[in-house]
């Protein structure tokens, strides 16, 4: 197995079932795109080409966020004071330190960007009572 495969290997099980299968298709069918579209079946090479399009920049994205992740380190955590679950944490620590907008953080936990903003005004307004 390639060094470049093995990190692209650790995320694939974190994508949508959807995204996995069309990864592997790809790697199954040598990026044909036709030919996906008949194993699939009911859909053209051209909504194919725009499915992996989209996949393959979610797995892009991915791969670029948790490279972000790793140059940061573990001991750089942001420390909140306030009675936080981890999501919270994890999603504060995301917005102030690594400096992610709510998109990209969505995309890196493969959660909505509505969620990761409700989450982040509940985290917030907890903060925000701990220090007055």
């Amino acid at each position: 197995m390639s060094e470049q495969w093995r990190p692209v290997e650790s995320v694939l099980p974190n994508l949508p079932e959807n995204q996995q299968l069309f990864i592997r298709l790809c790697i199954k069918y040598s990026f044909s795109y036709e030919r996906i579209a008949w194993h699939v079946g009911g859909i053209t090479d051209y909504q194919v080409a725009k499915t992996v399009e989209k996949t393959l920049e979610s797995l892009k994205s991915i791969l670029k966020n948790s490279q972000k992740l790793n140059t940061v380190g573990k001991t750089n955590k942001v420390k909140f004071e306030g009675d936080l679950c981890e999501e919270q944490s994890t999603i504060l620590h995301m917005r102030y330190e690594l400096q992610y907008s709510f998109e990209e953080i969505a995309r890196t936990l493969n959660l909505s960007q509505n969620h990761i903003q409700k989450v982040f005004v509940q985290a917030y307004t907890k903060i925000k009572k701990v220090k007055m």
